[in-house]
């Protein structure tokens, strides 16, 4: 009898640890690269997030720079690359500022290619 409640005590015991880890994988906070998207950043420049400033492509510019996890727009990956420090391919962006501005109101990205910050 005590080897059954010790197995099962152990078997309890693992599982609540398996339970730990895995939640912890889902609610780790992580730092945006352009390593984990495809396509290049270009990144806001204000620290304003009215609806006429994230949706105007003379706010965005190309960078290299990351961004860490927050609820804020802080970019977009788009497909086509640009110099550094210049404006993203309007085309691209005309079809992602309406992402960016739900993603503002959100406070969570709403697709793959939109990063946030603090």
């Amino acid at each position: 009898m005590k080897t059954v409640k010790f197995n099962l005590g152990l078997v309890v015991l693992l599982l609540g640890f398996g339970l730990v880890v895995m939640q912890s994988a889902f609610t780790a906070p992580k730092e945006t690269t352009k390593q984990n998207v495809t396509g290049f950043l270009f990144q806001y420049k204000l620290d304003s997030y009215t609806l006429p400033e994230i949706q105007d492509i003379a706010n965005y510019e190309r960078s290299d720079e990351s961004c860490p996890t927050g609820e804020h727009v802080c970019g977009v990956y788009l497909e086509t690359d640009q110099p550094l420090n210049t404006q993203p391919d309007t085309d691209e962006f005309d079809a992602a500022k309406g992402q960016l501005w739900n993603s503002e109101v959100s406070k969570t990205p709403q697709n793959s290619t939109i990063i946030m910050r603090n």
